[in-house]
């Protein structure tokens, strides 16, 4: 740890290129899984999401990548996901590997909470054909006059990992921050019909403040992870505090 050294890079073919209408992409969060020796990569602001192979992290190889565009919405956590049964799956054999991404709320200079007319929401990759990935399902928050509360709306993250471990999702269970939409709980049990079975709304107090000038004061969950036990931690970006929920 004291004497770290560069071992390799990856990056999608438009980066390296320099494509015309690229120059705002990059990789923004990573989520490893050592034991399959992939890479999964949100790229926030260009609307792409990635796998690479990083079997030798001196050469990650691309695996698959998949655009979400419009772009300016763009991915931020992208985790793995293993079906080995599925409602009605006909011939499709099974197991079958999927992607649950999840997008980044837009930032602009003004905050606005609902700054382009395509709302950021989370999806579901069948990622089983890696040559051809398909999205299969979206979701997003189903009631809530949010756009007119202020600070961010539309999601941050989903906790990706258990215990410092990847979260595969085991229960098919997903918890997302949300930012002004508080916490929320999604059923994955069946990825081409995502559903909500809760939300965790808190309230601002004293130690709470604007996210930026001439905003409301709202709630912005910016972070939600989870224990062994299965409790999740949920952080607030504007002073409001750590909340620790269970899903019961």
């Amino acid at each position: 740890p004291k004497a770290p050294k560069f071992v390799g890079r990856a990056w999608l073919p438009s980066q390296k290129d320099g494509e015309p209408g690229y120059e705002g992409q990059y990789a923004h969060h990573p989520v490893v899984d050592e034991v399959r020796k992939r890479l999964y990569v949100g790229y926030r602001n260009s609307g792409w999401a990635a796998e690479f192979d990083i079997a030798d992290p001196s050469r990650p190889k691309l695996v698959w990548s998949f655009d979400f565009n419009p772009p300016n919405r763009g991915p931020h956590t992208v985790s793995p996901i293993v079906y080995d049964t599925l409602p009605n799956p006909g011939a499709n054999p099974l197991p079958r590997r999927f992607a649950f991404v999840v997008d980044e709320a837009s930032g602009t200079a003004d905050m606005k909470p609902c700054p382009e007319p395509v709302r950021t929401g989370s999806y579901m990759l069948d990622i089983t054909n890696e040559s051809t990935p398909v999205k299969v399902s979206s979701w997003y928050v189903p009631v809530g006059d949010f756009c007119n509360k202020g600070g961010r709306f539309r999601p941050h993250q989903s906790a990706e990992t258990v215990n410092g471990r990847i979260n595969r999702f085991e229960n098919k269970i997903a918890w997302l921050a949300y930012f002004n939409a508080g916490i929320r709980v999604l059923d994955l049990s069946d990825p081409y019909n995502l559903k909500e079975l809760g939300y965790y709304l808190p309230k601002t107090n004293d130690r709470s403040h604007p996210i930026a000038k001439d905003q409301p004061t709202v709630v912005q969950i910016n972070d939600v992870d989870i224990d062994a036990r299965g409790l999740a931690y949920a952080s607030d970006r504007v002073g409001t505090g750590l909340f620790i929920l269970e899903y019961k």
